[in-house]
């Protein structure tokens, strides 16, 4: 509990940066719906009839955001920071993956409340109206065992990543992230073909999506220890 405490408070300015953008993003999805739905009512576009979480919506594209580029950039100074200081890479890794789970957690908070904040509006001021889109069937447990690992696990390794290379991993990053983004629509049936190879598996899709996610945290974190095993600090 003591090391959990130190660990907030060493990364307590990262955290409340994170929540800060999760927040404004959840306001700002919610004030972009509501106006929308304030030029349907007094007839500057054509009124469906229709609500979308918008708030949550954003919340989620801004969690996703936050882990790609804000919280590893907060873990490459505090690396600089740690090390500089004396402590040692391994008690990084075991601080910022904390810091990392903690940031999730949050994150699944700050959905959380924005998700019944908007329940709650629809039901009172639109109950007449069709939802676009539900994001209920997210709410499970198992989605959120398996975002806390992916995402810690992906911002670890990327952050080491960033740690090793420096401005050539950014450009690497960014390099990836188009190409990335640029295929996913040529890619779509690839990955239908994959989905449904899956689900003929005899073990079943949970336990396959569990094996992943346990491999791919694995790599990571030996990945990530291996990266920044005698990195030294930047200057």
């Amino acid at each position: 509990m003591e090391e959990l405490t130190k660990i907030f408070k060493i990364n307590k300015t990262g955290i409340m940066q994170t929540f800060m953008i999760l927040v404004i993003c959840s306001f700002t999805g919610n004030v972009i719906h509501d106006v929308i739905q304030l030029m349907e009512n007094i007839g500057l576009v054509e009124k469906e009839y229709t609500v979308f979480p918008m708030g949550s919506f954003i919340v989620i594209i801004g969690i996703i955001a936050s882990v790609i580029f804000e919280v590893i950039n907060y873990n490459y100074t505090r690396f600089n920071m740690d090390v500089s200081y004396g402590s040692t890479r391994k008690m990084y890794i075991i601080r910022q993956w904390a810091f990392d789970i903690v940031v999730v957690i949050m994150a699944w908070a700050v959905l959380g409340v924005t998700y019944l904040y908007e329940n709650w509006k629809f039901a009172t001021f639109y109950s007449g109206y069709s939802l676009d889109l539900n994001i209920r069937p997210f709410f499970q447990f198992k989605y959120f065992v398996i975002s806390l690992i992916m995402l810690s696990s992906f911002n670890m390794l990327l952050s080491s990543f960033i740690i090793k290379y420096g401005i050539k991993g950014r450009r690497i990053m960014a390099f990836a992230y188009m190409i990335i983004c640029f295929s996913m629509a040529k890619a779509e049936n690839i990955y239908q073909g994959i989905y449904e190879k899956i689900l003929t598996l005899p073990i079943g899709t949970d336990i396959f999506l569990w094996l992943v996610i346990l491999i791919i945290a694995a790599v990571s974190a030996v990945v990530a220890i291996l990266l920044i095993k005698k990195q030294q600090v930047a200057n």
